[in-house]
């Protein structure tokens, strides 16, 4: 088994979600992320983090895409996409406050599942349990 979150080079997918970022708060939402991106030890996340002028740029270079209403610039959904790298509860951890309430992804890595989930302040990570009868 993988374990949860998993860490580099573990197959990553999403399999469910509902996510949202009011586009009044992206600006606020990048400036966070920015932050927790330590200075030399940013392995984890793609180069051009230092060039991402918005939050769709700087969540990219942690290899997720945001779905964006062209309308709004609200974040309505987001995509993993790419190789998992791990860290992403510390990305998830500086969105939770900028993140609709409700809002949840639910992960997938070489048959280990969990939910992250977020109740507009925080991020919490459930464990999925199976069982068959």
């Amino acid at each position: 088994m993988a374990g949860y979150p998993p860490t580099m080079g573990v197959s990553l997918e999403n399999l469910a979600g509902s996510f949202f970022i009011d586009g009044l708060d992206k600006e606020r939402a990048r400036r966070e992320l920015r932050q927790r991106i330590p200075a030399g030890q940013h392995s984890y996340v793609r180069d051009e983090w230092r060039d991402a002028g918005t939050l769709e740029e700087l969540l990219f270079c942690w290899r997720w895409q945001a779905d964006v209403d062209p309308e709004s610039g609200d974040v309505v959904d987001l995509h993993f996409c790419g190789e998992n790298v791990g860290e992403d509860e510390v990305m998830f951890g500086a969105l939770a406050p900028f993140v609709r309430a409700g809002s949840y992804l639910e992960m997938d890595a070489e048959g280990d599942r969990w939910l992250w989930s977020f109740d507009g302040a925080a991020l919490e990570t459930k464990r999925a349990t199976i069982s068959y009868e």
